[in-house]
């Protein structure tokens, strides 16, 4: 058996002490890098592949097993999901979500911690809730949104600043679309919503917004508020 134990190091390099059979083997890796960790996918699979040869008893095994490795790390690092989801696509998703809303946060922590009382409201996606397919870059932002508001919550709360997220389910033109891609899909859970239609945004969603705006909300912080007419039921 071979187990791998994360050793946490600072900076961008990750080692990983590898154990086979009383050998332990250091690997590292720039996990800032899209190919970073190629050679190091390629180091353990020289290094362990004479083992799984002698198992499958397959000639030539390692010479195809380095090829696939490299083949398979080389795709990932470039698609995420086999989905086309490249690095570009994460940056700019990373740069405008999580990014975008943590500066704007930073912003208006000054003043609300001066004045000791403050709303702050994120906005979240329930694609990210539920990993909607094809949409790697766009689920890991928002899912990120919803940490650092969980975060923020925690931090700073003792200032009389609350913060909250909602995941709307509106029939907006990204809304319709989604719903529809659910669809095709074959997912049911958008679909089987108590109240069966996308939620309008100014009847619907505003009004959430405006009580976790509100003074009423100052007992609520670090939620997730699905807006969604019933299609997520949980506590």
């Amino acid at each position: 058996m071979t187990t791998a134990l994360p050793v946490p190091l600072s900076g961008d390099e990750l080692r990983v002490p590898c154990l086979d059979g009383g050998q332990r083997r250091y690997l590292s890796f720039d996990t800032a890098a899209a190919t970073g960790a190629l050679p190091t996918v390629l180091d353990a699979v020289q290094a362990f592949t004479p083992w799984y040869a002698s198992m499958r008893g397959r000639a030539g095994y390692k010479s195809q097993a380095s090829a696939i490795a490299y083949e398979s790390a080389r795709l990932a690092a470039l698609t995420f999901a086999g989905r086309g989801t490249s690095a570009d696509d994460a940056a700019v998703f990373y740069r405008s979500g999580p990014l975008g809303t943590l500066w704007a946060m930073q912003a208006v922590f000054p003043h609300m911690r001066a004045q000791g009382w403050g709303r702050i409201v994120n906005v979240g996606s329930a694609a990210g809730i539920v990993g909607l397919h094809g949409y790697g870059a766009y689920n890991m932002s928002k899912e990120a949104i919803r940490a650092l508001t969980r975060t923020a919550a925690r931090e700073w709360g003792p200032y009389g600043i609350v913060v909250n997220c909602f995941c709307p389910g509106a029939a907006s033109k990204r809304g319709t679309e989604g719903t529809e891609r659910a669809a095709q899909q074959g997912r049911t859970l958008v679909m089987d919503r108590p109240i069966d239609r996308l939620g309008d945004p100014e009847d619907d969603i505003a009004p959430v917004v405006l009580f976790l705006c509100s003074d009423a909300c100052r007992y609520l912080t670090g939620q997730t508020f699905m807006v969604d007419g019933g299609a997520f039921l949980f506590a």
